[in-house]
């Protein structure tokens, strides 16, 4: 079997290749030279199975060059970070304030109830980092009562925390004065590829950004 490999270069290559013996005519041959790349000595040529690999070698170190080349556009700083049904608000606000805020435009503060919640709030305050740096603290729905110390961790709006929980372990940090919930940047590599976030308590005058999570279409959400 014999192949002829018609390569195009634009932004990426782009390798077509045709088996068996349809291009063995030299009008096949001429239509492949027409339509490759200057040129045609290093774009038109019969290729052997076992070379396909350094085709393949070829293409992996062009594309690299397209990814380094490519300047990361961030958007502006007042910008609001969306994945899937989960909005980052950058504002520094309280928890109320963050709480009112989330209200406002039809939404509320992030319940992580599951572990796929979890991750995804992760994935977007990684995403965040790639524009606007490392976010170390984020506020979320968690509260308790502010009169019993020893009164239970609750989601906003009443619902129980209930089996999962992602508490760090410096939890609780002070049960009589911090009765509201944010997510804190776990220690560790900040290069890898998924930064954990755990739960802690804090002070709810703290000033902080917040991730909201949708109950309403994803437009509703402004600065």
């Amino acid at each position: 079997m014999k192949a002829f490999v018609k390569n195009v270069t634009r932004s990426l290559l782009e390798f077509n290749t045709s088996i068996g013996s349809a291009f063995d005519s030299q009008s096949a041959q001429d239509e492949l030279r027409s339509i490759a790349s200057s040129p045609e000595s290093d774009h038109v040529f019969r290729v052997e199975f076992e070379k396909l690999d350094n085709i393949s070698s070829r293409l992996k170190k062009s594309i690299m060059a397209i990814e380094d080349s490519s300047p990361l556009r961030c958007p502006p700083p007042t910008f609001n970070y969306t994945l899937n049904d989960l909005v980052f608000v950058p504002e520094p606000m309280s928890w109320v304030g963050a709480l009112h805020h989330c209200a406002e435009r039809g939404s509320r503060l992030v319940h992580i109830l599951d572990n796929c919640t979890q991750f995804l709030v992760e994935e977007l305050l990684m995403e965040v980092a790639t524009c606007r740096g490392c976010v170390e603290k984020a506020w979320v729905g968690l509260e308790r009562c502010m009169i019993n110390p020893q009164a239970p961790w609750e989601w906003s709006g009443g619902a129980a925390v209930g089996d999962y929980k992602r508490w760090n372990t410096s939890f609780p940090r002070n049960p009589c004065c911090f009765h509201c919930g944010q997510l804190v940047q776990e220690g560790g590599d900040q290069d890898q590829d998924h930064q954990k976030y755990l739960w802690q308590d804090a002070c709810c005058q703290e000033q902080l950004p917040f991730i909201c999570q949708l109950t309403s279409p994803v437009n509703d959400i402004q600065p």
